[in-house]
């Protein structure tokens, strides 16, 4: 019991120094150094400190960037129904005699060419086998 409960004091005392660190300045972290002497983290300088410091913050944004992409593509691997799917067929209507039909509707294996209906009629005129439609208004 003794051993763990010494574990976990060291690893918060390690993760409260690398905190400080990461959004602390240099300047805070000296004196928080020399005042505490229970740190697990000793430097021998002032510049010393500066370059870990510099050190720490750059790993700290590289590990960040890195955690960050991979969580990115995991979220797009993981949802392919967000996608944008496109059509490789081609279907062709040359007439539009055969008026609208609600109920049927076109698929484009079965009707790539032939088909004569359309789904609705609002203000549609194909009366001569062409498609006019009437030009919209305020």
């Amino acid at each position: 019991m003794f051993v763990m409960k010494n574990f976990c004091l060291k690893f918060l005392r390690h993760f409260i120094d690398h905190w400080h660190l990461l959004f602390k300045s240099t300047d805070h972290n000296h004196l928080r150094f020399q005042k505490n002497s229970g740190s697990g983290l000793k430097f021998e300088s002032y510049e010393h400190l500066k370059r870990y410091q510099k050190k720490t913050r750059i790993c700290m944004v590289g590990f960040s960037s890195t955690i960050a992409f991979v969580v990115l593509a995991v979220i797009v691997v993981m949802t392919p129904h967000l996608r944008i799917k496109a059509a490789s067929f081609s279907w062709l209507q040359t007439d539009w005699v055969g008026g609208a039909d609600t109920a049927i509707k076109a698929g484009h294996q079965t009707n790539q060419s032939g088909w004569t209906k359309y789904y609705s009629a609002g203000s549609v005129d194909v009366s001569s086998g062409e498609l006019k439609l009437q030009r919209y208004s305020n």
